[in-house]
């Protein structure tokens, strides 16, 4: 969650499932309980499944059997990193956030949590109690060496617009909820996390009254049992531009960009598509024109379904001469359309499977 002013702003995504994955202390259980309430989605912590009560670790394959399972639900924010199955859910998600901090900062959340609440029952691994121990150190040291480069391979084959790496510098576009048209672009100026609402607006504000006025607002979103539960993570920003934002989303005429960009104030976004997107896309704009035609039967909307049936035809490789060639041997078998005939039903002595099959088929596209 990001504040600007008294609008709040989010990634311009659908999002069903999100895995956040980094070392230890870096804050992924407080993010994942963030989110979850945000987002009413629920959360999953790992460790959970991982461990009963006591610290007592579950069979491996148990583990990353549940683990699978709970990635093949259709909506989640799973926390943790277990290698095993992380391939799977890395590609399963829809949004990807790593948490990815020095092996110092890692040691100094750790270190915070362990202080704050040793030998008290974690909320999120029942039965467990906050613990040291020169293993789990040895972990939180050693993360960045030797876990970290397996997660930059993985994310190597991880589409961009999953990853949500967040780092001082960066510019990051949102868009505002419901609609998903007003868009801001921002600037990261500093990343924090804290242990309270009020010691991170200190660092922003000097004034006491706006200070209270904020941690105060941030208490809708974020219990104060939760603050103090998980403590919270802030960024600060700077806004660059704003504008709106219109989804498309669908295969439009070639020159149809470079229009619009000619446009004072308006900038297209487009990719171009690989041949198997394309005859998807014309297909559906073949349904689409025609429906247009059916609407208006004019001689522009004919233009433009011949125009797309000229195009399936070019994909395809058919030449005019053969279409014309196959239109008359279909004429000459069963005739045109030109006589108007309009069938209303065929009495026949026998059973004929086959052309029940193909009204019936014909009866489900209507």
């Amino acid at each position: 969650m990001l504040s600007t002013g008294e609008k709040l702003y989010y990634f311009d995504i659908p999002i069903n499932r999100i895995s956040i994955i980094g070392g230890s202390g870096s804050g992924k259980s407080t993010l994942a309980n963030i989110l979850s309430k945000e987002l009413d989605i629920p959360a999953i912590h790992l460790d959970s499944i991982n461990y009963n009560a006591n610290w007592v670790e579950i069979d491996k394959n148990e583990r990353d059997k549940i683990i699978s399972s709970k990635a093949n639900e259709d909506k989640w924010i799973i926390e943790g990193n277990y290698n095993k199955t992380l391939k799977e859910r890395l590609e399963r998600a829809d949004l990807i956030i790593w948490l990815d901090y020095s092996s110092f900062a890692h040691l100094k959340g750790v270190c915070k949590r362990i202080v704050k609440n040793y030998n008290k029952e974690k909320p999120d691994i029942p039965g467990c109690k906050e613990r040291l121990n020169f293993t789990f150190l040895k972990y939180v040291m050693t993360y960045n060496k030797e876990k970290r480069p397996k997660v930059i391979e993985l994310l190597k084959d991880i589409p961009d617009e999953k990853r949500r790496q967040i780092k001082i510098g960066d510019k990051i576009e949102f868009s505002k909820l419901p609609e998903l048209q007003e868009i801001i672009l921002v600037d990261v100026l500093d990343l924090y996390k804290e242990e309270t609402f009020e010691n991170l607006f200190k660092k922003l504000y000097s004034d006491e009254e706006e200070i209270k006025r904020k941690t105060n607002s941030m208490y809708q979103y974020y219990s104060p049992e939760k603050e103090k539960e998980y403590g919270v993570i802030g960024i600060k920003i700077s806004l660059i531009s704003s504008g709106f934002r219109y989804t498309y989303n669908k295969l439009v005429r070639d020159k149809i960009p470079e229009n619009i960009d000619s446009e004072l104030g308006r900038k297209s976004k487009y990719r171009i598509l690989n041949d198997k997107e394309y005859l998807t896309e014309l297909n559906r704009k073949v349904l689409e024109e025609a429906n247009e035609f059916i609407e208006e039967n004019s001689i522009e909307e004919l233009a433009d379904l011949m125009e797309v049936i000229n195009s399936i035809m070019k994909l395809k490789g058919y030449k005019m001469e053969e279409v014309h060639k196959v239109m008359k041997a279909k004429t000459d078998k069963k005739g045109a359309f030109n006589d108007k005939i309009y069938l209303e039903y065929v009495d026949e002595q026998k059973r004929n499977v086959e052309e029940e099959k193909k009204l019936n088929k014909e009866s489900r596209k209507d």
